[in-house]
C-alpha cells in the first residue's frame, strides 16, 4: 500500500530507444499519423501498449496530453 492509500497492482520497465523515441506506430517515421493516434489515445477510441505509452509521453511526465501531440507537432515542423 502506498502512502497516499492506493495501491500498486503492477509495474512496467520499458526500455525504449532514443532514435524511435515518439514514433508511437514504431513505423520507423515521426509524422502526424503519431499525433492522430496519440489523439485518439486520449480520448479513449485507441488503446496503447506499454511500449507505446512510453513513446507518447513526450514531455516523460507520466501522463498523455495534448502537449504531448503539440510538441511532437512542433518536432515535426522544426519549431
Amino acid at each position: 500500500m502506498e502512502a497516499d492509500g492506493s495501491e500498486t497492482l503492477y509495474k512496467i520497465n520499458v526500455v525504449v530507444s532514443d532514435s524511435i523515441l515518439r514514433d508511437v506506430n514504431c513505423d520507423g517515421a515521426l509524422n502526424v499519423t503519431n499525433c492522430t493516434e496519440i489523439q485518439r489515445y486520449i480520448i479513449g477510441a485507441q488503446e496503447f501498449t506499454a511500449e507505446q505509452t512510453v513513446l507518447a509521453d513526450f514531455d516523460k511526465n507520466g501522463s498523455i496530453t495534448v502537449a504531448d501531440v503539440t510538441e511532437i507537432q512542433k518536432s515535426i515542423v522544426g519549431a
